[in-house]
Formats: structure tokens, C-alpha cells, sequence
């Protein structure tokens, strides 16, 4: 596939210099880029299945965003050159030459690119068999989640742990091994923006195709031949830019670690004041890893440890319902702060961590966080709808 795209690389070139067909030249420039983008892609798509290790907890699987934003980005620095060139080609026209030649190096260009959209398709849909844990293990077609509980029924288990002091609990689904494959309900971003690039290539030749076309019709039409190859040039760039944005915007917003847009978390924490003894809410963070592994953290406020103890069950199904399958839950005891503050129930020990704000929790605010209205668990949005905005 690289392959192809390289020559045709070199002769798109060759005939667009030599031809002054700028709309060809910026197909040989785009599917410069479409060497790269495939390179960046699949290097992301190996490195992403790397074992996770002590240095990298989490495992290389958002190597595959950032493959993603780094074409998508050089996907618009390239339309940034190709629409300048276009502006000065309006200024300086120049005439398209053998047309016929033009015409056959489009034809084929769009042959390549069109085995490329299949070859990229093919493989878009078996690695949207792999979630973003994936490592080793088999893929199954239809996973049902195994609930593995870190919780415990066992009071005298954690009273004996307690002894005054909050601590924390994590659980997460799983399974049946510690790193499993499910079926993941979204594309993978690196693989999408490897074919955003051959689709806005395979356009470019359309384009191609279509200017020469309507020149070798209208011959008598000059102005045809100057004006008609950077207009399409300039309706090329508006082409790959409606779709490279949406895809830097989704990856930024993942390496930003903003909640995703399927998940409401005003309504999940309605829900979880709902629970009997939950007193405060606080510390609540909904991130994504990448693709649908979304990871929340939070600290929660119970009137007593045994409160604590009967509310595990009904905190794991509030968030299993939003989609939210990893979790880590610091629950607080004892704590002589108003109920509904957003204050943590166990101070820093180390006087240092307060004022260098090394520590997250904000144990000098008196900030209200009173239960929210209710509102459904899950947006309308599913992980599968959503637009390229993780």
C-alpha cells in the first residue's frame, strides 16, 4: 500500500510541475502525507500493544491518540500550503497543459486511494474488536463484563484497616484475566485519521479528475484553465478541514482528560447522594484512556462505616449504568465538617502539601455541593454516535 502511494507520489508530482496543474501537484503533496499518516498509524497501532509496566501504568494504548492528533494536525498544515498556493494562483494564473496526460495520472491516482479506503476499512473493522486494555488474550465477539468486586461484606475486615482514617477502594470490570479484550463501541481514532488522509486524497483526485475533464470539454473557455484548478483546489481544503478538525478536536480533548460527552456527571452524582448515609460528594473526576475506557475517581462522604459497607453494590451499579468501568473510591469517616461541603474528611499529613497544592482535595474550602436534580444517567450521545469531537 505504501508502496503505491510512493509512486504515485512521484508522478503526480512530476506531471503537476510539469503539466502547471496545481490541483495535481497538491495530490502528489497530499499523498506525501498519506506515507506518513500510514507510517504514523500502524508504528502507533504496535506501540500501543505494549505491555504496561511500573514506568507506564496504563500501557501504550493512547500512543494510538496521539498518532491520531499528529496527523490530523499535519493534515491541516498541509491544507494551510495548499490553500496559499491556491490564493497565489489566482493572482498569477497559469493555464493547464496536456490535459489527457492530467486526466490519466487522476484516474489512477484514484484507483490507489480507492484500494487504499478498502484496505484501511478492512482493518478498521477487525481492530475495533480490541478495546484499549488490549494486550494479550482472545477477542470476544460478544463480552459480558465480569464484576469483580474489591468491596468487602467482612466489617470486622475493614474496622480493622479503618482505625479513623479514610481509605480507598478500586474495582473495575474485568474478564476473567487482568487485561482483557472487549469489543470497543468506538472507532479507533489512529486508524480513523489514516483514512481521513486517503479519503481527502481520493477526493483530490475527483477533483483532478474533474478539472480536466471540463477543460478537454470546454476548450474554447480559457479562463477555464486558469481559474478552475485553484477554485477546486480551494474547495479540496474546506473538504479535508471539515473532516481533520472534528478528529484534533476529539484527540485534544482526550489527552486533556475532559469527561467524555456520554457521560453526564451531574446526574451521576445526584445519584450517588441518593444512596442512604452518603453525606458529600467530592473530588469527582470522569476522564477516558482512549476509545470507550472511561476512569473516574472520587471521594465520598458516609455517615458510618457500615453505611459504607451497604452501599458498595448500589455505587458500582450507578456507575456500570453511565459506562464507567473503572473506578477508584476514596470513602471518608468521621468527618466535623458540614455535610454537604466539598471539604475532605482527612487533612494532608505533611504540612507542605496544602500551600505547594501538591494535593488535590481542597482541605480549606467550605464550598456547598448540594445534590443536583435528577437527570439521566447516560446522555443521549453513545459512544458509538459520537461526533469526531474519548
Amino acid at each position: 500500500m505504501m508502496g503505491f502511494n510512493f509512486v504515485m507520489m512521484v508522478v503526480e508530482l512530476v506531471c503537476g510541475v510539469a503539466f502547471k496543474s496545481m490541483t495535481l501537484t497538491a495530490d502528489a503533496f497530499h499523498m506525501t502525507s498519506d506515507i506518513l499518516a500510514l507510517g504514523i498509524a500502524f508504528a502507533s497501532l504496535r506501540i500501543a500493544q505494549r505491555r504496561r509496566d511500573a514506568v507506564h501504568t496504563f500501557g501504550w494504548v493512547r500512543a494510538e491518540v496521539l498518532g491520531a492528533l499528529i496527523n490530523s494536525v499535519f493534515l491541516l498544515s498541509l491544507c494551510l500550503s495548499v490553500l496559499i498556493e491556491a490564493v497565489k494562483r489566482f493572482a498569477v494564473p497559469e493555464p493547464l497543459e496536456n490535459l489527457w496526460v492530467v486526466l490519466g495520472v487522476g484516474i489512477a491516482g484514484l484507483v490507489v486511494n480507492i484500494v487504499g479506503l478498502a484496505a484501511l476499512g478492512v482493518h478498521s473493522h477487525h481492530g475495533s474488536g480490541h478495546s484499549s486494555h488490549q494486550h494479550h488474550g482472545s477477542t470476544n465477539s460478544k463480552p459480558k463484563p465480569v464484576k469483580r468486586e474489591r468491596w468487602t461484606d467482612d466489617s470486622s475486615v475493614v474496622r480493622h484497616s479503618y482505625q479513623g482514617r479514610a481509605i480507598s477502594v478500586a474495582y473495575e470490570d474485568a474478564g476473567g484475566k487482568e487485561e482483557s479484550n472487549t469489543t470497543s463501541k468506538t472507532p479507533n481514532l489512529n486508524i480513523k485519521g489514516a483514512f481521513l488522509h486517503v479519503l481527502s486524497d481520493a477526493a483530490g483526485s475527483v477533483i483532478v479528475i474533474i478539472a480536466a475533464s471540463i477543460c478537454l470539454a470546454l476548450p474554447d473557455v480559457y479562463w477555464l484553465k486558469l481559474y478552475l484548478d485553484p477554485a477546486l483546489s480551494i474547495v479540496l481544503v474546506l473538504f479535508i478541514a471539515v473532516g481533520a478538525l472534528p478528529l484534533v478536536r476529539e484527540t485534544a480533548m482526550i489527552l486533556l482528560q475532559t469527561t467524555p460527552s456520554f457521560v453526564n456527571v451531574d446526574a451521576m452524582k445526584f445519584a450517588l447522594y441518593s444512596i442512604d448515609g452518603v453525606t458529600a460528594v467530592h473530588e469527582f473526576h470522569v476522564w477516558r484512556l482512549v476509545g470507550d475506557c472511561v476512569i473516574a475517581t472520587v471521594h465520598i462522604r458516609f455517615e458510618s462505616l457500615d453505611d459504607y459497607l451497604k452501599a458498595g453494590d448500589r455505587i458500582q451499579a450507578i456507575f456500570h449504568e453511565s459506562g464507567v468501568h473503572s473506578v477508584t473510591l476514596q470513602p471518608e469517616f468521621g468527618s466535623n465538617t458540614s455535610p454537604s461541603s466539598d471539604e475532605c474528611a482527612t487533612a494532608c499529613e505533611t504540612p507542605k502539601c496544602v500551600p505547594t497544592g501538591v494535593q488535590c482535595c481542597d482541605t480549606n474550602s467550605s464550598k456547598s455541593a448540594p445534590p443536583l436534580p435528577p437527570a439521566p444517567l447516560t446522555s443521549s450521545v453513545e459512544p458509538s454516535e459520537m461526533p469526531s469531537n474519548v
